[in-house]
């Protein structure tokens, strides 16, 4: 699905909507707003903002005020997984090597 600059344009003026009637909604409170996304679609988003490092699995946008923050949840999803796996490991190890 290649995105025109008119798609892209369309969907920053959807994102910059939200972020006002956020701001309408809650005054100045701090709000932030999370995003987890699909591999294919975070890197569409990731695009559509300066050039950010492709390897990056979120990254964080201000816009009126409101922080955004983009995840790659196939990406987050895989590194706990590891990260579970890793912990398992390490305390099976661990109890085993203790005498």
């Amino acid at each position: 699905m290649d995105e025109t600059k008119e798609d892209i344009i369309g969907k920053l003026s959807k994102i910059a909507e939200v972020s006002d009637n956020i701001k309408n909604i809650f005054n100045d409170n701090s709000v932030g707003v999370i995003v987890e996304l699909p591999d294919k679609e975070f890197k569409l988003y990731q695009s559509m903002f300066r050039s950010i490092d492709s390897s990056y699995n979120k990254f964080k946008i201000n816009m009126s005020g409101i922080e955004f923050l983009f995840i790659n949840i196939e990406i987050d999803e895989k590194t706990i997984e590891e990260s579970k796996n890793k912990n398992i490991l390490s305390r099976i190890i661990s109890f085993f090597g203790k005498k």
